[in-house]
């Protein structure tokens, strides 16, 4: 290949990273194979930008979820200004930056003043994922109040058909899991809608019986009892935790009326 140009221990020696190519002597490779070398410089620069933004898209989406994971609203902040500036020409940091706007809102207690078209946004995110992962099962649990029950069921039948397997999922996933499913199940019990509920009960009741899965089982026995209307049962619940030291958790689950 470069034989004319480069001499075979030379040529090998660049192959083992012992030298390095001089310029003059790329050039004239790329002439010998009537490739421009602007053409090949400029693909270069590309393949090296398309990399940074990668590497810079993990990195932000780890930031974003630490800091969100802290309900640490001034991170946030920054973190949506750097977005904005970026979102023009990266799609990945146009989608950060509106999922940035809306937990912002969500963590200030201003979900009602998201604009529609940020919420349009955030769901196209979500349903145009390839795939669930850790990344997108996070911003699905951030923004579940925006979508219809229709919208609910199918993004909630999606995630349990590719997590089954509950007993071999990590310890993270499966809290991860709980928190959402048991938010779905709390928007069934607001629309009295339990014929949905049975694939909530499966996963859970599939969690291992280990002590950290015990809050997810003892509240998604506190809505099942509320569907099927045993309410006496249900308070037995709510008091058992609140006398239990857990009365802060017990706040933020949703006690639909009787």
């Amino acid at each position: 290949m470069a034989g004319t140009v480069l001499s075979t221990s030379y040529y090998s020696k660049i192959e083992r990273g012992l030298n390095d190519i001089q310029l003059q002597d790329l050039v004239d490779i790329l002439g010998q194979h009537r490739i421009r070398a602007s053409k090949f410089i400029a693909k270069v620069e590309n393949d090296t930008k398309n990399s940074d933004e990668i590497y810079n898209v993990e990195l932000w989406r780890d930031e974003f979820k630490d800091a969100y994971y802290h309900q640490d609203v001034g991170k946030i902040i920054d973190l949506k200004n750097k977005f904005q500036r970026y979102m023009n020409h990266s799609p990945q940091a146009e989608s950060l930056y509106f999922i940035s706007v809306f937990a912002i809102a969500l963590l200030q207690g201003k979900v009602d003043e998201i604009p529609n078209y940020i919420k349009n946004k955030v769901k196209n995110i979500v349903f145009s994922a390839n795939d669930w992962d850790d990344y997108n099962l996070k911003v699905f649990s951030m923004t579940m109040m925006i979508y219809d029950h229709n919208d609910m069921d199918l993004l909630i039948d999606s995630i349990l058909k590719k997590y089954r397997d509950v007993a071999h999922l990590s310890n993270h996933m499966q809290d991860l899991l709980s928190s959402i499913t048991i938010n779905y199940l709390a928007n069934l019990c607001l629309q009295n809608r339990k014929e949905q509920a049975g694939k909530v009960y499966k996963f859970v009741d599939e969690l291992p019986e280990i002590p950290r899965n015990f809050f997810a089982k003892t509240i998604v026995n506190y809505y099942r009892y509320y569907l099927e209307k045993d309410y006496e049962k249900a308070d037995e619940i709510i008091k058992f935790l609140s006398e239990n030291g857990m009365s802060h958790l017990v706040k933020n689950f949703i006690i639909p009326d009787k």
